[in-house]
């Protein structure tokens, strides 16, 4: 297997480890909206006298926070992700036109040889 073979498995691959993160992402940050709506109807049916009605603002509000922590993590990952993914694709790209380059040489050098 050679090295621009290797680039494109790579690339390939992280463009689709991408797609999947930014799916996870869009689907925790939908789940966080949810949770904020959720959130705010617990906070406005709060009795201060009703243990129940603090526990379950309590459980919504902590949702709603690892909610979105998860959405703000996986937004990092694929970011960094495009970022890692960015760079392979200029990798391969050099790597092509080095490629192309040296074919056309050899090509060049096998004609010459054969022509002296």
């Amino acid at each position: 297997m050679n090295t621009v073979t290797l680039l494109e498995m790579t690339t390939h691959r992280l463009t689709e480890i991408h797609r999947e993160i930014e799916v996870l992402n869009y689907a925790l940050t939908a789940a966080t909206i949810l949770a904020i709506a959720e959130d705010a109807a617990a906070v406005a049916a709060i009795d201060l006298d009703d243990q129940a009605t603090l526990d379950a603002q309590r459980i919504t509000g902590d949702t709603k926070v690892a909610l979105e922590f998860a959405a703000q993590e996986t937004r990092f990952v694929a970011n960094a992700i495009a970022g890692r993914l960015a760079v392979f694709r200029e990798r391969e790209a050099e790597w092509s036109r080095l490629m192309s380059t040296e074919l056309r040489v050899s090509v060049r050098l096998g004609r010459r040889q054969v022509a002296v």
